[in-house]
């Protein structure tokens, strides 16, 4: 510990360090926080400006209490408490109760400042550095979610195609089923709609202009494809009970509904649909000629509409360059496009 005289002069050596630093990569003086003179009257701080000497201790006076510690030296007795020997309680005062709002409002601004410098500086680097390390980053995950989204949209038909054949009947189904399949469906359309919306939020937007907005992108694709794996694990739960592949159990009132012929079926359909969702078409005539044609003009009907409502949404509008905007519909029109021919062997099935 030191004496008042050598505390008095290790403050004057700390202050001048501040003000002519010789330290790499700090030019000019340090800036430190300047406590109001008020503050500093009402906490009872005796010198102009910090640094402040503190004691701490673990060894306490019996005389005064099991909590005033104390430092015991040859030449004398430091106390904690003691505003002669330690800044201890004029320091607390100071920080907690009269100056903290000052001290965050300072520390805010000065973060501000320096992340308005840290971002012009990135800005001259050139937009070139920015492409690199943010188009790259996002893409990838980006690529990585438009699979795990392609094979939650496979699972979420096939459950749809084997849901709407025994709620029309076929297969040993019964009309009277459509209530408590109504039970299953209603995730199905929940599930399709989250997917086209978030795929268009994401896959779709803006692409990032700085590594903050690279970092808030990459944090919200991670948390989508998280809700995404939820999503998909829901519709394969579904999928799973209805063909019998976990033991899952369906929802009240739907297992009188699905019987041994039904599964088998329903497994081929999510394999077929699953191959033409990944990109592998194997179309099986024998076996599509067995799926009613009301099932595959329902669902290629759903799919054009929902495309010819992503063609028209604001999202493409964002695109900056006008050819962005037309490679984006012309995509959405080949899938509409590929879905019309569905349509078209359906009527030709049904005619």
């Amino acid at each position: 510990c030191m004496t008042t005289e050598e505390i008095a002069a290790y403050r004057e050596e700390v202050v001048a360090r501040l003000a002519k630093p010789e330290a790499d990569g700090v030019a000019g003086p340090i800036p430190i926080f300047a406590f109001s003179e008020s503050a500093k009257e009402a906490a009872g701080v005796r010198h102009a400006v910090p640094p402040f000497a503190v004691v701490a201790s673990n060894t306490t006076d019996p005389a005064v209490g099991p909590y005033w510690p104390v430092r015991r030296y040859n030449w004398g007795t430091c106390e904690a408490f003691r505003s002669r020997d330690s800044d201890f309680t004029c320091l607390k005062q100071l920080v907690l109760e009269l100056s903290y709002w000052d001290i965050r409002d300072s520390t805010e601004k000065r973060y501000k400042a320096y992340r308005r410098q840290r971002r012009e500086a990135e800005a001259v680097r050139g937009q070139s550095c920015r492409d690199e390390a943010g188009s790259s980053a996002v893409g990838a995950v980006v690529r990585g979610w438009a699979h795990k989204a392609r094979a939650a949209l496979a699972t979420a038909f096939s459950e749809g195609a084997a849901i709407t054949t025994q709620e029309g009947g076929g297969d040993g189904g019964s009309p009277s089923s459509a209530p408590s399949l109504s039970l299953l469906l209603l995730p199905l359309i929940a599930t399709v709609a989250a997917l086209l919306s978030m795929l268009l939020a994401s896959a779709v937007g803006p692409s990032p202009s700085s590594p903050d907005d690279t970092l808030h992108l990459l944090a919200d694709l991670r948390e989508r494809e998280h809700y995404i794996a939820q999503l998909q694990g829901e519709a394969s739960f579904l999928l799973d009970a209805l063909t019998g592949d976990s033991g899952g159990a369906l929802p009240a009132g739907c297992a009188e509904v699905v019987s041994s012929d039904v599964q088998p079926a329903a497994k081929k359909f999510r394999s077929t649909i699953n191959q033409f969702v990944y990109g592998d078409v194997c179309y099986d005539e024998e076996y599509n000629a067995g799926v009613p044609w009301a099932v595959q003009l329902l669902i290629s009907g759903c799919v054009v509409f929902a495309v010819w409502s992503a063609s028209r949404h604001s999202a493409l509008d964002a695109l900056p360059q006008p050819g962005a905007r037309l490679a984006a519909r012309a995509s959405l029109y080949g899938v509409g496009l590929l879905c019309l021919y569905h349509l078209q062997r359906a009527f030709s099935r049904a005619l």
